[in-house]
């Protein structure tokens, strides 16, 4: 018997092949035997919107309209709506899930119909810098040595359930400008200002002086490669703020006649990265170019040729890039909304 992820490999392929009747009787058995039957509903979803059968498509998205798929769901709801040629049910979903979701991915993307922005409201205490109370003696005493990796331990070990604690410390770090520690202690209710820094902003801004990139884009991508960590190095030896392979750098840099760099240095690597991202974007547009950054844009050009925008992104095959992509805007958006809201970027 085939397990729940072969199936789902399975599937897969066949997608990519186009072969949509194969992958719609994978997603058949899926739903009524995985324990993933919501995945399954909104794959059938957007099979059957591929196919412009809207009434099916519709079926599965409502059916699917909880948990892990809520926004997803709702945003299809509404392009399907759209399809059927019913404008006013499709913008009154879009405005909901506005509200219910005003952060999300799918928040962004129904902004660029309703061009609207959503409700919700930074609270001024939500961006307001933590309060302080005394650390430990050896906390505060790694802390002033520098021994960054010991504090983190030392606090995950001993002191992860003080609240009060993990402001302090949050603070201290904000302050010492180490972004890397603060994105690793931030919890899904932290402050804004914490989960969405701009510490290279301003360098961003300079280095983009003669660039045509949003530098809110830049720093979204920098967030999500590397939280700000400009000594990052990935399992498969990409560096720095935004993470380059040594030898796309190399061959970067003796396109851009520079002799000395170091990756490890942020405005050396803001130099590649941005020449990078700005090729991608400029030959692909923002979402393909982001999957360019992440996949390579040889990848991308070798994925099936969608024209709804919308539809190759949940199709990119590549799940670490269809994955990257949606979290790097749904940072982008983010950053928009506390900071920029006048000039947000569409595709």
């Amino acid at each position: 018997g085939l397990t729940n992820e072969g199936a789902f490999t399975l599937f897969r392929s066949h997608k990519k092949k186009s072969e949509l009747d194969d992958a719609l009787e994978i997603l058949n058995y899926l739903e009524t035997t995985s324990a993933h039957h919501l995945r399954a509903l909104f794959e059938k979803g957007l099979l059957y919107f591929e196919k412009a059968d809207y009434s099916s498509a519709m079926a599965c998205f409502r059916k699917c309209s909880s948990g892990d798929f809520s926004d997803a769901s709702l945003y299809w709801q509404a392009k399907t709506y759209e399809r059927l040629g019913e404008e006013e049910s499709s913008q009154r979903v879009l405005l909901t899930l506005q509200t219910q979701f005003p952060l999300s991915y799918y928040s962004y993307r129904a902004y660029s119909v309703t061009h609207v922005l959503p409700a919700y409201r930074f609270e001024e205490a939500e961006i307001a810098h933590p309060a302080n109370v005394a650390l430990p003696p050896r906390l505060q005493t790694l802390l002033e040595s520098s021994a960054y990796d010991d504090a983190f331990h030392e606090f995950k070990t001993f002191y992860r359930h003080r609240t009060d604690y993990r402001h302090s410390l949050t603070s201290y770090l904000m302050d010492k400008g180490e972004y890397f520690y603060v994105m690793r202690l931030s919890e899904p209710t932290a402050n804004v200002n914490i989960t969405y820094p701009r510490p290279y902003f301003k360098h961003i801004e300079t280095a983009l002086s003669s660039n045509t990139l949003d530098p809110y884009l830049v720093t979204a991508l920098m967030r999500e490669e590397s939280n700000f960590n400009s000594l990052a190095v990935s399992s498969s030896g990409a560096r720095g703020l935004m993470q380059l392979m040594p030898f796309v750098a190399k061959d970067m840099a003796k396109r851009m006649n520079i002799e000395t760099y170091d990756l490890f240095v942020p405005t050396d690597n803001m130099v590649f990265g941005l020449a990078h991202l700005k090729y991608d974007v400029q030959s692909l547009g923002i979402l393909k170019g982001i999957a360019a950054y992440n996949a390579g844009i040889g990848a991308v050009n070798r994925m099936r040729k969608i024209e709804d925008i919308d539809l190759f992104a949940e199709n990119i095959p590549i799940a670490e890039t269809n994955y990257y992509v949606k979290k790097v805007l749904r940072s982008y958006w983010i950053y928009k909304l506390l900071y920029d809201n006048q000039h947000i970027a569409q595709f």
